[in-house]
Protein backbone atom coordinates (compact mmCIF):
# COMPACT_ATOMS: atom_id res chain seq x y z
CA UNK A 1 0.00 0.00 0.00
CA UNK A 2 2.47 3.01 0.77
CA UNK A 3 5.68 1.26 -0.82
CA UNK A 4 7.03 -2.01 0.72
CA UNK A 5 4.89 -1.20 3.94
CA UNK A 6 1.81 -2.94 3.37
CA UNK A 7 -1.57 -2.54 5.75
CA UNK A 8 -1.94 -6.00 6.91
CA UNK A 9 -2.30 -6.14 10.86
CA UNK A 10 -4.30 -4.75 13.13
CA UNK A 11 -1.10 -2.80 14.79
CA UNK A 12 -0.10 -1.30 11.23
CA UNK A 13 -3.93 0.26 10.47
CA UNK A 14 -3.33 1.27 14.60
CA UNK A 15 0.12 3.08 13.89
CA UNK A 16 -1.43 4.35 10.10
CA UNK A 17 -4.78 6.10 11.23
CA UNK A 18 -3.27 7.31 14.49
CA UNK A 19 -1.93 10.71 12.82
CA UNK A 20 -4.82 10.50 10.18
CA UNK A 21 -7.16 11.04 13.40
CA UNK A 22 -4.90 13.23 15.54
CA UNK A 23 -4.65 15.84 12.02
CA UNK A 24 -8.39 15.61 11.26
CA UNK A 25 -8.86 16.53 15.49
CA UNK A 26 -6.24 19.19 15.12
CA UNK A 27 -7.68 20.60 12.13
CA UNK A 28 -11.60 20.48 13.82
CA UNK A 29 -10.17 21.69 16.81
CA UNK A 30 -8.21 24.85 15.13
CA UNK A 31 -11.09 25.72 12.55
CA UNK A 32 -13.58 25.96 15.56
CA UNK A 33 -11.63 28.75 16.85
CA UNK A 34 -11.79 30.60 13.46
CA UNK A 35 -14.33 33.24 12.61
CA UNK A 36 -16.36 30.74 11.07
CA UNK A 37 -15.70 28.29 12.94
CA UNK A 38 -17.29 30.63 15.93
CA UNK A 39 -20.43 31.49 13.54
CA UNK A 40 -20.99 27.78 13.40
CA UNK A 41 -20.77 27.34 17.15
CA UNK A 42 -23.45 30.52 16.91
CA UNK A 43 -25.40 28.68 14.48
CA UNK A 44 -25.80 25.52 16.11
CA UNK A 45 -26.82 27.40 19.50
CA UNK A 46 -29.54 29.60 18.09
CA UNK A 47 -29.85 29.84 13.98
CA UNK A 48 -32.53 32.94 14.28
CA UNK A 49 -29.71 34.46 16.57
CA UNK A 50 -26.83 33.62 14.16
CA UNK A 51 -29.04 34.86 11.21
CA UNK A 52 -29.69 38.00 12.90
CA UNK A 53 -26.06 39.21 13.46
CA UNK A 54 -25.52 38.61 10.06
CA UNK A 55 -24.56 35.04 9.68
CA UNK A 56 -25.64 33.38 6.03
CA UNK A 57 -26.68 30.12 7.71
CA UNK A 58 -27.51 28.22 4.63
CA UNK A 59 -24.12 28.91 3.31
CA UNK A 60 -22.45 28.06 6.32
CA UNK A 61 -24.62 25.03 6.69
CA UNK A 62 -23.34 23.88 3.35
CA UNK A 63 -19.39 24.02 4.43
CA UNK A 64 -20.15 22.12 7.79
CA UNK A 65 -22.19 19.75 5.15
CA UNK A 66 -19.03 19.43 2.56
CA UNK A 67 -16.13 19.46 5.05
CA UNK A 68 -18.12 16.67 7.66
CA UNK A 69 -18.75 14.66 4.18
CA UNK A 70 -15.23 15.04 3.03
CA UNK A 71 -14.15 13.51 6.70
CA UNK A 72 -16.40 10.63 6.38
CA UNK A 73 -15.95 10.01 2.86
CA UNK A 74 -11.90 9.23 3.74
CA UNK A 75 -13.27 7.95 6.57
CA UNK A 76 -15.15 5.38 4.52
CA UNK A 77 -12.67 4.63 1.59
CA UNK A 78 -10.16 3.72 5.03
CA UNK A 79 -12.92 1.21 5.93
CA UNK A 80 -13.48 -0.15 2.66
CA UNK A 81 -10.03 -1.09 2.20
CA UNK A 82 -9.77 -2.81 5.64
CA UNK A 83 -12.55 -4.87 4.67
CA UNK A 84 -11.33 -5.61 1.42
CA UNK A 85 -14.84 -6.67 0.67
CA UNK A 86 -17.52 -4.12 1.19
CA UNK A 87 -21.24 -5.26 1.17
CA UNK A 88 -24.48 -3.47 2.74
CA UNK A 89 -24.84 -6.04 5.66
CA UNK A 90 -21.78 -3.95 7.34
CA UNK A 91 -23.61 -0.85 7.39
CA UNK A 92 -26.88 -1.77 8.44
CA UNK A 93 -28.76 0.12 11.31
CA UNK A 94 -26.58 -1.09 14.05
CA UNK A 95 -23.61 0.88 12.41
CA UNK A 96 -25.80 4.32 12.59
CA UNK A 97 -26.84 3.65 15.90
CA UNK A 98 -23.75 2.80 17.31
CA UNK A 99 -22.34 6.55 15.79
CA UNK A 100 -25.79 8.24 17.40
CA UNK A 101 -24.68 6.24 21.23
CA UNK A 102 -20.73 7.80 20.53
CA UNK A 103 -22.65 10.97 20.16
CA UNK A 104 -25.22 10.90 23.09
CA UNK A 105 -22.32 9.35 25.27
CA UNK A 106 -19.58 11.95 24.55
CA UNK A 107 -21.65 15.49 24.40
CA UNK A 108 -22.98 16.52 20.99
CA UNK A 109 -20.63 19.43 19.96
CA UNK A 110 -17.65 18.49 21.75
CA UNK A 111 -14.56 16.84 20.06
CA UNK A 112 -13.30 15.59 22.89
CA UNK A 113 -16.48 14.51 24.07
CA UNK A 114 -16.64 12.31 20.91
CA UNK A 115 -13.43 10.79 21.50
CA UNK A 116 -13.96 9.76 24.75
CA UNK A 117 -17.89 8.77 23.96
CA UNK A 118 -15.62 6.69 21.12
CA UNK A 119 -13.85 5.24 23.72
CA UNK A 120 -16.40 3.95 25.67
CA UNK A 121 -18.26 2.59 23.41
CA UNK A 122 -16.00 0.42 21.60
CA UNK A 123 -13.31 -0.15 24.74
CA UNK A 124 -16.70 -1.38 26.73
CA UNK A 125 -17.18 -4.90 24.98
CA UNK A 126 -13.12 -5.46 25.98
CA UNK A 127 -13.29 -4.70 29.22
CA UNK A 128 -16.13 -7.19 29.81
CA UNK A 129 -15.02 -9.54 27.21
CA UNK A 130 -11.35 -9.64 29.60
CA UNK A 131 -13.34 -10.02 32.72
CA UNK A 132 -14.97 -13.14 30.78
CA UNK A 133 -12.22 -15.52 31.33
CA UNK A 134 -11.65 -14.28 34.92
CA UNK A 135 -14.77 -15.65 36.03
CA UNK A 136 -14.59 -19.52 36.67
CA UNK A 137 -17.65 -21.39 36.34
CA UNK A 138 -18.73 -21.62 40.23
CA UNK A 139 -18.36 -17.82 39.57
CA UNK A 140 -22.00 -17.73 40.97
CA UNK A 141 -24.59 -15.41 39.14
CA UNK A 142 -22.50 -12.75 37.65
CA UNK A 143 -19.74 -15.20 36.34
CA UNK A 144 -22.29 -17.14 34.42
CA UNK A 145 -23.45 -13.82 32.91
CA UNK A 146 -19.84 -13.03 31.90
CA UNK A 147 -19.42 -16.49 30.40
CA UNK A 148 -22.44 -17.39 28.69
CA UNK A 149 -24.50 -14.24 27.92
CA UNK A 150 -21.66 -11.97 27.27
CA UNK A 151 -23.09 -10.28 24.12
CA UNK A 152 -26.27 -9.61 25.60
CA UNK A 153 -24.48 -8.00 29.13
CA UNK A 154 -22.78 -5.94 26.64
CA UNK A 155 -26.15 -4.44 24.93
CA UNK A 156 -27.50 -4.24 28.60
CA UNK A 157 -24.75 -2.10 29.67
CA UNK A 158 -24.94 0.09 26.31
CA UNK A 159 -28.65 -0.14 26.46
CA UNK A 160 -28.56 1.38 30.51
CA UNK A 161 -25.85 3.69 29.90
CA UNK A 162 -27.56 5.40 26.77
CA UNK A 163 -30.67 6.24 28.81
CA UNK A 164 -28.54 6.87 32.34
CA UNK A 165 -26.76 9.67 29.99
CA UNK A 166 -30.14 10.80 27.96
CA UNK A 167 -32.18 11.34 31.34
CA UNK A 168 -29.15 12.42 33.74
CA UNK A 169 -26.49 14.24 31.80
CA UNK A 170 -27.91 15.27 28.46
CA UNK A 171 -24.57 16.97 27.34
CA UNK A 172 -22.51 13.55 27.87
CA UNK A 173 -19.24 12.80 29.62
CA UNK A 174 -18.28 16.91 28.20
CA UNK A 175 -21.11 18.25 29.94
CA UNK A 176 -20.05 16.49 32.85
CA UNK A 177 -16.39 17.28 33.06
CA UNK A 178 -17.55 21.02 32.21
CA UNK A 179 -19.89 20.63 35.17
CA UNK A 180 -17.19 19.26 37.67
CA UNK A 181 -14.71 22.19 36.17
CA UNK A 182 -16.76 24.65 37.51
CA UNK A 183 -17.45 23.25 40.83
CA UNK A 184 -13.97 22.40 41.30
CA UNK A 185 -13.69 26.29 40.12
CA UNK A 186 -16.11 27.27 42.67
CA UNK A 187 -14.60 25.48 45.95
CA UNK A 188 -10.93 26.62 45.00
CA UNK A 189 -12.46 30.10 44.78
CA UNK A 190 -14.71 29.25 48.33
CA UNK A 191 -11.79 27.90 50.26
Amino acid sequence: FLGSWELNTPMRWYFFLLPLVAITYWLLHNSLNTREGRAMQAMRDHELAATASGIDVRFLRLKAFSFSSAIAAVAGALFAYYLTNVTSEYFGIQFAIQFIAMIIIGGMGSLPGSLVGAAIWLLLPSIIGGLSPQSNEDGGFIGKMLVENRAQLVQLIFSLLVIGFLIFAPDGVAGLGRKLKTRLAAWRQSS
